[in-house]
């Protein structure tokens, strides 16, 4: 099992690359996927006529933002806050951000650790979202509404609060991202908006190790060795001798990815050396991720490290579905989740739509609930904007009793995730 394979000494199961989930809360990837979502999205209800769409819930990955370290084997670059932060005042609305529970805002504690880390050159801060990042998010809510809104007619064309639920997790750059897509979908609006956050130790927007030893002390043992990863030796060496590194030390291509992306995003200086290899730096980056939040590699499929980084989250999606399906209260028709690319790795390995592409900015997941006139559940799953084949089935669209049977072993109250997480006793 999970716990007892970390004493074990196998380096099939870990967690994340960095020693915090707050370094590796989003690596990037600057291209956006540009997609027609009124096509792809009525594609295959064509034969369901009957269906009708009761409840979506929609995480997505923040918009572009400043990179999470600087490389010291390539030239720096300026970030000037005066220059990546200004401009996108389309994207800017009233808003409160609050706890779960309604109360004030909890303690961001992830951000103060961006906040108190070195500045970039140029003075900005790490980890903050762009005015390239906010436009990337503010046209994600008008596709959303497109179809939403006038294509299916899910939503009324005047927002109604109580026809939506805003959450994202307590970290700046999501929640200015939440923003952006909220300003996007449903301007022009009358009043601010509430945005909820979770406490930290309660977060399950994304894998919590800051919260869960076992998560955390995997970490360190990954972060310390990459060699841990079946064939990744060859290519670290490789690597490290192109940008001048001895041997004994450390390469982490999922921090050159995103120090190379965010400055792609931005039109800023990249080496030949490192655009003319991308492809490979993309390929080793999802490597290391399929294997850190999946447990899996091309001999091994360790289920227990993926049900500890996602098991939160797909408790939460299926929970969600059943009380719109049981029409529980009085539900939102529309939930937004704004998160990151290590929410929805281990999202898409569980419904067997990662396909080693890291998610764009602003990549959406989307869990579409329907109804037939008999009061029959379905569930429909998208992700930039095409269906995934939940695994072990042919098509996007699928019963809800089936869509909870595929994710329930993957699945874990928070209860469950505490007892999971403590280290076993000697």
């Amino acid at each position: 099992m999970f716990r007892k394979a970390l004493y074990a000494g196998t380096a099939s199961v870990t967690a994340s690359l960095c020693g915090i989930v707050a370094y590796c809360a989003d690596k990037a990837s600057s291209r956006r996927i540009v997609y027609d979502m009124t096509e792809d999205h009525i594609a295959s209800l064509e034969n369901h006529p009957d269906l009708e769409l009761k409840f979506v819930q929609v995480f997505f990955r923040h918009g572009a933002r400043t990179p999470l370290s600087e490389l010291k084997a390539i030239e720096p670059v300026e970030w000037k806050s005066d220059e990546v932060f200004s401009g996108a005042k389309h994207t800017y609305i009233d808003y409160e951000v609050k706890s779960l529970d309604g109360s004030p805002k909890p303690d961001a504690r992830v951000e103060k650790l961006y906040r108190n880390h070195k500045r970039l050159h140029g003075g900005a801060h790490i980890g903050q979202l762009t005015s390239v990042g906010m436009d990337h998010c503010y046209k994600l809510g008008q596709r959303l509404r497109q179809h939403y809104q006038y294509k299916v007619q899910l939503l009324p064309k005047t927002f109604n609060h109580q026809d939506f639920y805003f959450r994202s997790t307590n970290i700046a750059r999501t929640i200015e991202s939440l923003r952006c897509v909220v300003a996007g979908m449903c301007s022009p609006l009358k009043g601010p908006v509430d945005i909820f956050v979770s406490k930290s130790e309660e977060e399950v927007l994304y894998p919590n190790s800051h919260h869960c030893p076992i998560l955390r002390k995997f970490q360190v043992a990954l972060y310390k060795n990459l060699d841990l990863i079946p064939g990744m030796k060859p290519h670290r060496l490789e690597m490290q001798e192109l940008m001048g590194m001895s041997k004994e030390e450390q390469i982490d291509f999922v921090n050159i990815r995103d120090v190379v992306k965010a400055r792609e995003a931005h039109s800023l200086f990249i080496p030949d050396f490192l655009s003319s290899r991308m492809d490979h730096i993309d390929r080793q980056a999802c490597n290391v991720m399929t294997y850190a939040l999946g447990g899996r590699t091309e001999e091994n499929n360790d289920q227990d490290v993926l049900q500890v980084n996602a098991g939160n989250l797909m408790h939460l999606i299926t929970s969600n579905l059943d009380a719109a399906a049981n029409r529980k209260g009085k539900p939102a028709k529309l939930h937004l989740y704004s998160c990151h690319d290590t929410t929805l790795i281990p999202a898409l390995l569980v419904v067997d739509g990662w396909k080693d592409r890291w998610p764009d900015w602003a990549s959406d997941l989307i869990f579409e609930l329907y109804q037939d006139k008999k009061g029959q559940s379905f569930v429909r799953t998208l992700y930039i904007g095409e269906e995934v084949a939940l695994r072990g089935t042919k098509g996007g669209l699928v019963p809800l009793d089936k869509f909870k049977e595929v994710v329930k072993p993957f699945s874990l109250r928070f209860d469950e995730f505490e007892h999971l997480c403590q280290l076993p006793k000697h």
